[in-house]
């Protein structure tokens, strides 16, 4: 079974509102889709809150941001791998 992951809007630290359950790749096809001047938006792994990839431009996060999308796309990968 593949991971559920929820689009998530982040307001001021607190979740200003989440989307239905879907697959990463819809998750990341909607955040794609959404107005360029939304920030803090954020794809969580429901079976592993702390598996996030977020949508936010601002440069002082640019790295942070894309080690931990590297760290949540290996877990996915070895999830999918240990379901073959």
């Amino acid at each position: 079974m593949p991971d559920i992951w929820l689009l998530v809007f982040i307001s001021r630290g607190l979740i200003g509102a989440a989307g239905d359950a879907m697959p990463l790749e819809q998750c990341e096809a909607r955040a794609r889709d959404l107005d360029p001047d939304l920030s803090h938006v954020v794809c969580i792994n429901t079976h592993d809150p702390s598996c996030r990839i977020y949508r936010d431009r601002s440069t002082n996060l640019a790295q942070w941001q894309q080690e931990l999308e590297q760290r949540c796309r290996k877990r996915v990968k070895q999830q999918k791998d240990s379901n073959q």
